[in-house]
This record gives C-alpha cells, sequence and structure tokens, in this order.
C-alpha cells in the first residue's frame, strides 16, 4: 500500500535557504514503500561523477562541494542553478565525497548529507554513465522499488540497457538510466531493437526509450519517448517535480526508432519505422533547467523481472558553448589581469597560457561565476599569450581570441641621501615578491647581497632606507627575484 504524509514548513524570513535534504515520495503509487527517493546523489561513471539533488524553497543556486576524505574538509567545485552537476576529469579508482548547500541573497544554508562515488573505466562512451532511478534492492520477495538491479554496457555500436522497476509514470519512476549530462537544446535518436527477459514474459507495459531528465530523483521532471512491451510507442511527461504523468500513445513495436527533441522549454517526441521518415507522437512545455540529463531508459513494468532492451544507432546532438567574447590582457608589476564577457549556458571557463604567439597552451586555471582572472604566476618582461574557452556539460568550446601582455619590471626609485646619510629606496606594492639587492661595483664581478634593512609597506610602495658613511664610495642597487 501507499502512505499518505502531511507536514507544514516554517521558512524564516529575511535568512538563508534551509538546507537540501532528503526527499519523501510516498503515496505516489501502490506498492512504492517510503522514503525510496534520495534527497542527494552520486552517480559514477568512466572519471566522471554525476550529482543530483531535490530542491531547496527559496535558493536561487547552490554550491557543490567536495573532497577526497569523508566527511571533509570539502571545497566548493561549482554554484549550479540547476538541480544537478557533472564533476568531470576525475580519476577512476578514487572515492570523492559530496556536498551541496543552498543560497539566496541572504546567505548560504548548512549543507546536506554526505554522497558519494568512485568511479570506474566501463564499457560505455567516455561521456556516459548509468545508474537505478530509485532503490535498487535484490529480490527476496519483498523488493525495493526497482527490484533487480540495472546494469548498462556498450559494444559493437550497441547499447544494452537491463532494467527492473516499477514503472516511469504517475508521480515516480523506477527504471535503470544509461544517460550523459546536456546543457540547452538537443536531440536524441535510438533505434529499440529489442526488449526481451530470461522468462520470456515481458510485460505489456515494459517501456524502452530516450529520455531527458532534469535530475535523478524518482519525481523528477522528465520528458520520455518509448516502444513498451506491447501496447505501441508512447511520449510521456512530467511537468514538474512530483505531479502525475501524462501521455500520448502511437503505433510501434520493437524493432523502431524513436526520436525526443528539446528546443528551449518545448519537448517532442516522434517515432518511425526505418529512422529517416519520422512521425510526432506528442509535445509539451516542460519549464526545465538548462542543464539536464539525457539517454536510454528501460523499466520492466515488473520489480520481480529484469528487462534488457538493445539500442542501436544512438545518437545525441547538442551544441557546444560559444568561444568567448571580448577577452582581454592587462599587465601591471608582477601579475596580468585578464577579462571577458559571458557566455550564455557557460558553467565555467578554462584560462589557457603561453610563451608562444598562437601556443601550444596549457591550462593554467578553471574560474567558476566569474569573467575575471589574474595570473600572478608570471615572469615581469616576459610575454605571456593568453586564449580562453568556455566549457558546459556538453563540452568545451573553441578558443577565444589570443589576448597577450608583458608585466613591466618594477621601477626603483631612490632617495638622495639626507645630511645623516641616509638614503631611502622604494618600489611599488605590486612587486612584493621582488627583493632588494646591493653591490659595490657592476659588470662581471658583481656580487649581488640581499638588503637586509627594514621595509615599511604605506601608500602604495615598499620602501627602506640605508644609513652608511661619506666615503666617496660607490653602492648599486637592483630588485630581482
Amino acid at each position: 500500500p501507499g502512505y499518505d504524509l502531511a507536514w507544514v514548513e516554517f521558512l524564516p524570513t529575511n535568512s538563508p535557504p534551509l538546507q537540501p535534504t532528503g526527499e519523501m515520495v510516498v503515496g505516489a503509487q501502490p506498492g512504492i514503500p517510503r522514503g525510496l527517493a534520495s534527497g542527494f546523489q552520486a552517480a559514477a561513471g568512466n572519471q566522471e561523477i554525476a550529482l543530483s539533488w531535490v530542491t531547496s524553497p527559496t535558493a536561487t543556486s547552490y554550491n557543490v562541494k567536495r573532497s577526497i576524505t569523508n566527511g571533509g574538509p570539502y571545497t566548493t567545485i561549482a554554484s549550479p542553478t540547476a538541480l544537478g552537476f557533472l564533476d568531470t576529469g576525475l580519476s577512476n579508482g578514487l572515492t570523492y565525497y559530496y556536498a551541496v548547500s543552498a543560497v539566496n541573497s541572504n546567505g548560504e544554508s548548512a549543507n546536506s548529507a554526505q554522497a558519494n562515488a568512485t568511479p570506474l573505466t566501463t564499457t560505455l562512451p567516455i561521456s556516459f554513465m548509468d545508474c537505478d532511478v530509485g532503490v535498487s534492492t535484490l529480490w527476496s520477495g519483498d523488493a525495493g522499488d526497482i527490484g533487480w538491479p540495472g546494469a548498462a554496457a556498450f559494444a559493437g555500436g550497441s547499447y544494452s540497457v537491463s532494467g527492473s522497476g516499477i514503472d516511469i509514470w504517475n508521480a515516480a519512476d523506477s527504471f535503470h538510466y544509461a544517460f550523459r549530462a546536456v546543457s540547452g537544446d538537443c536531440t536524441l535518436i535510438a533505434q529499440v531493437a529489442g526488449l526481451q527477459n530470461a522468462n520470456n514474459n515481458v510485460d505489456p507495459w515494459a517501456k524502452a526509450g530516450v529520455m531527458i531528465r532534469e535530475s535523478l530523483n524518482q519525481d523528477a521532471a522528465n520528458a520520455f519517448m518509448c516502444i513498451t512491451g506491447q501496447n505501441g510507442s508512447q511520449f510521456s511527461w512530467r511537468p514538474t517535480a512530483g505531479v502525475a504523468s501524462q501521455s500520448a500513445s502511437s503505433s510501434g513495436a520493437a524493432p523502431y526508432w524513436v526520436k525526443l527533441v528539446r528546443s528551449g522549454n518545448t519537448f517532442t517526441g516522434y517515432v518511425s519505422s526505418q529512422g529517416a521518415s519520422w512521425t510526432q507522437v506528442g509535445s509539451q512545455i516542460i519549464p526545465m533547467a538548462p542543464d539536464v540529463f539525457a539517454g536510454l531508459a528501460v523499466t520492466a513494468h515488473n520489480n520481480t523481472e529484469l528487462d534488457t532492451a538493445t539500442f542501436n544507432s544512438e545518437s545525441l546532438a547538442i551544441t557546444l558553448p560559444t568561444a568567448p567574447a571580448g577577452f582581454r590582457a592587462t599587465a601591471s608589476v608582477a601579475q596580468i589581469a585578464l577579462n571577458w564577457l559571458p557566455v550564455s549556458g557557460a558553467d565555467s571557463y578554462n584560462i589557457k597560457r603561453s610563451n608562444s604567439s598562437n601556443g601550444p597552451y596549457a591550462t593554467i586555471a578553471t574560474v567558476i561565476g566569474d569573467t575575471n582572472y589574474t595570473d600572478t604566476a608570471i615572469t615581469n618582461g616576459m610575454t605571456n599569450y593568453y586564449v580562453a574557452t568556455a566549457v558546459n556539460a556538453n563540452g568545451e568550446s573553441g578558443n577565444s581570441a589570443q589576448a597577450y601582455a608583458a608585466a613591466p619590471l618594477p621601477i626603483l626609485n631612490v632617495g638622495y641621501p639626507t645630511a645623516g646619510g641616509a638614503l631611502t629606496l622604494s618600489w611599488p606594492v605590486t612587486a612584493v615578491n621582488f627583493m632588494l639587492y646591493s653591490s659595490p661595483v657592476l659588470g662581471a664581478g658583481a656580487v649581488w647581497s640581499p638588503v637586509t634593512n627594514a621595509q615599511v609597506m604605506a601608500g602604495g610602495n615598499i620602501s627602506t632606507t640605508l644609513t652608511f658613511s661619506n666615503d666617496n664610495s660607490a653602492l648599486f642597487f637592483r630588485l630581482g627575484y
């Protein structure tokens, strides 16, 4: 049986939002036990981990935090507005620990409960990963929502996705999902070549198809174009988290082609017998975040069974972000400031540097949430060449136009000696990494020794005062690293 739950939630006025918490999808449909949907989840792939969480009331964005130590300390790695984030470039075999906090103009919430995952090498393409949506529990007569844990593999150009689960329908779903993160408009196409199980008793409402999903939560908003076991094709959608799904149906049986197109917030499902001429099954406006998960979904419509679908010729058309415009470099002593215009849909920016015009470039920083960066790891007087790229779930843009600059050498100012033999030397505070040296001679025989007199920092300058006898001897000074 299902469960009924009522609650009252008091939100403080003019204060930070409440932290993201676990979510209970209860009473959504008969047979779903309480508390199966998790508020913060981590799903591992090959060198990447997909994170998703439930919405926090009054939050305008979220801080995603990562650690390689159980319990932290954590470092903030992203600040998305969506309910998910893809962490890439990870080391396979290493466990990563995550927490997420909610943010609004009044401040930041406490961290969520921790989630962790360990990326591993799989047969799936590098950008793909898979997981059960809903709790998978090895069936023993009193199964969890999924029943049997699912799996996904890729070989010879075809995907094999095995899923148990009750359904992709009503107010909560249970299925297996092979997916990748995408951002913005996309088109997902695949041939559902077959749907079967070991007992040759595929449920008439078992489903296999292509899906775009806002998060990995059980009740997430989604659009799904599928082929069923015996009931033709179906385009279903959940317009917002936690509400009942709706659908439109047409004909079709495996092997059959399915296509799902996102254009803004309009999602449209199509079918085809040959993958060339398409028939629209349905279209719906779903206010979904730009950053979502797209891929292949299978539910057995029976959590005591495990159905396997074969998908051929899967393709995903996505658009990379554009390269940053207005990229410029401005030099001052010991640093070069870089600025650029924001790129629509970008989650972060990679800053790349070279000692040669037109590269090759090496990435020196990843910038999240800003359109500026200051490079202090430079040599004054040397010209540095830079480009920037924009990054989101779809990948990395091409390089921006190149910008270059050379940080000037600092000027050493000399104050004439006073009657008491005091000499004041000063240089810009931006050259704080420079050291003052002196030598009694110039040329090949010069021996430069650090000046150890006390230094004073004031008025944008660093200064030191030396006292020496008036014996007509010479003393030379220079600034250096």
